[in-house]
């Protein structure tokens, strides 16, 4: 390892624990509802695609 565990700077540019720290800290800014409402759009759309393909032509594939 290169020592750099703590987020000090490198030439490289920031550490995986700067980007790791950016990104949770970007992930926990978004409000609860925009999340449940994408994951609620995003079953609705997998619902409507699985019901589509159960016919039968989908079962003899």
């Amino acid at each position: 390892m290169s020592g750099n565990s703590k987020g000090e700077p490198n030439a490289k540019g920031p550490s995986d624990f700067d980007r790791f720290s950016d990104f949770v800290r970007r992930l926990m800014a978004v409000p609860h509802s925009e999340v449940k409402a994408a994951m609620e759009a995003h079953k609705k759309n997998r619902v409507a695609s699985v019901s589509r393909d159960s016919g039968a032509s989908s079962r003899e594939r």
